[in-house]
């Protein structure tokens, strides 16, 4: 199961950058030059960098998780906030 996880991350990690390596690469060559254009492919770079570094915080995460010295801290939470994150995302 944790080597299904680490696979599934890292070819999110991998299609993320090529996606922003290519929309990147588009704008660099003025290959795009549509204003509306421009600003769709700004967005769609911005979108798979904060999904990279989502993918990023997760690995790091499993590894602080598998970490011999991890504790755990329990603290109250609010189940709203919750549903509202999941939501977004």
């Amino acid at each position: 199961m944790r080597q299904d996880f680490y696979y599934k991350c890292i070819s999110r990690t991998a299609y993320s950058c090529y996606s922003n390596q290519r929309f990147n690469g588009a704008l660099c060559d003025n290959i795009i030059t549509e204003p509306e254009r421009i600003n769709e492919y700004h967005h769609q770079i911005l979108s798979e960098s904060i999904h990279l570094q989502k993918l990023i915080n997760d690995l790091i995460d499993l590894s602080k998780l598998q970490n011999t010295d991890f504790s755990i801290e329990k603290s109250p939470l609010s189940l709203y906030e919750i549903a509202n994150d999941a939501a977004e995302v």
